[in-house]
Parts: structure tokens; C-alpha cells; sequence
């Protein structure tokens, strides 16, 4: 489903992390994959929150959306920051991090295409919680606080919809800590390669995460992480190269994760 739109837009941002050294992969004028403002839309209607809405709401939400770029290695807001507007992942990849007591932030999800986040000054005031991370460069549709906001206003199927957005997010942390609450190092990696596996829409099998990403997300040594790795490679359930675990046998994957 596409909509009728304005003109096609595509702007760069400005990483917000200072200290970030820009990539060879920060140079280019627009998206590796995404060339017309159509082509991202039908994307991001493919699954997840939007897809799910009623088209009026589709159109509300496109119609205010800016299509930006961000260049891997960019923070997209981090704990604490002040609130802002809600953004949608049309392709590549951003990491969630999660801060712990002592104030570590570790890796809990990788997240792709349809996946919208940073919600929370929307649902309740508010800081931001959780920082987010680009971990393969993406383009998302960003929309801004007030747009959200002003959207929920114009009747109460919008703002329902609006506040749906919450439960997708609690999908993810629900799935997450699934996995994090089984016993053993295999069963938990397995769990976390299935996890990942599922949020791809193209059903590539290919995660571009490193095993140190890995062992981060499933709680796991990354010695450890190696080993399960080269055994599951071994078995044929997986593949692995350079920053990059093919999921080759998801249900081999789903049997270690289930098994006893």
C-alpha cells in the first residue's frame, strides 16, 4: 500500500554521539537500498505496528514522517536523554541497549525492518530509557513527538492505534526474557538465533551480528559463544563468517533451545 504523498524527501543526520569517528559507509548521499520515498514506504507496510494500523492511520503517520539515513556506529538517543519522537526501521539494523544497576549498558535486541521504537516519552513523560544504537546502516521514517501526539488527537480509533505501539515493544521484551531465563549457554544462544531469525521479513537467515553482539544478547562467555557456535556450525544448524551467523536449520535451533 503506498500513499499519497508530497514530494520525496531523503535527509542525513548528524550522529549524536560526538565521539563517533564517521565510517567510509557515512559518505553516501542516500540509503544503499532504499532510492525513492515509495520503495521505503512499501517496506515499512510490509509488518509490524504500522502494517497493522488502519490505512486512514497509515496515511496520517506517512504523511508527517521524515525518511532519514543514519550511518552505522550512530547513537540514535541514549538513557537520559530528553524526550522525542518515534522512529520506524525500513532496513538495516539498530541495537537496543539496556542500562543495568551499576549504570553498564549492555546489548538486549536487534532489531529490523518494521520494528518502531523510542515510544516512550509518547506512552508516558519521561526521559529516555534505553539507548539505541545503528549496528548496519538504516534508514527509518522518524516522526516527531508533537506529530505523534497531534495524530492520537483526531479521534479514538487514532489514539488507540497510537497507543498500540506499546504492546509490539512488549512482544520483544517478553521474547527476550524468555530467553534469558533458560538454564543452559546452548539453549539460550539457540533461543536468541531464533529470536533474531524472526524479525527478518526476507527470511535470509543471515544476522549481521558478531558473536561478542551474541554472547551480550544471550548472557553467554564469548569463549563460550565460540564453542556453541562451532558445534552448531558442525551440526549444520548455523554458519558463521565474519561479523555475520546464518541461521541454516531454524527448527534444529528451536529443538536445543526446547530441549531438557
Amino acid at each position: 500500500m503506498q500513499t499519497n504523498l508530497h514530494k520525496e524527501e531523503m535527509t542525513r543526520s548528524v550522529p549524536l554521539n560526538e565521539t563517533f569517528q564517521a565510517s567510509p559507509m557515512m559518505v553516501k548521499s542516500e540509503p544503499r537500498s532504499i532510492r525513492h520515498r515509495s520503495e521505503a514506504e512499501r517496506l515499512i507496510l510490509r509488518r509490524g505496528w504500522l502494517a497493522d494500523q488502519p490505512a486512514e492511520l497509515q496515511r496520517a503517520v506517512l504523511s508527517r514522517a521524515r525518511l532519514i539515513e543514519h550511518g552505522t556506529g550512530e547513537f540514535l538517543h541514549h538513557v537520559g536523554d530528553e524526550p522525542g519522537g518515534i522512529h520506524g526501521i525500513v532496513s538495516g539494523a539498530v541495537g537496543i541497549h539496556v542500562p543495568l544497576a551499576g549504570g553498564e549498558l549492555l546489548l538486549a535486541h536487534v532489531a529490523t525492518c518494521g520494528t518502531w521504537f523510542g515510544y516512550g516519552p509518547l506512552l508516558r513523560s519521561g526521559r529516555r530509557s534505553l539507548t539505541i544504537s545503528v549496528i548496519e546502516e538504516a534508514s527509518l521514517f522518524s516522526l516527531a513527538l508533537s506529530d505523534a501526539q497531534s495524530i492520537a488527537r483526531q479521534s479514538p480509533e487514532f489514539q488507540r492505534s497510537i497507543l498500540t505501539i506499546g504492546e509490539y515493544g512488549m512482544d520483544i521484551a517478553v521474547a527476550t526474557i524468555a530467553c534469558l531465563l533458560l538454564r543452559r549457554p546452548d539453549q539460550r544462544i539457540a533461543a536468541t538465533l531464533v529470536r533474531l531469525d524472526a524479525t527478518d521479513p526476507d527470511a535470509t537467515g543471515i544476522l549481521r551480528v558478531t558473536q561478542s553482539m551474541l554472547g551480550e544478547m544471550a548472557n553467554v562467555d564469548r569463549r563460550l559463544v565460540n564453542r556453541i557456535l562451532r558445534s552448531m556450525a558442525e551440526s549444520g544448524a548455523v554458519a558463521v563468517a565474519y561479523r555475520q551467523i546464518t541461521v541454516l536449520n531454524r527448527a534444529m535451533l528451536t529443538a536445543i533451545a526446547q530441549s531438557a
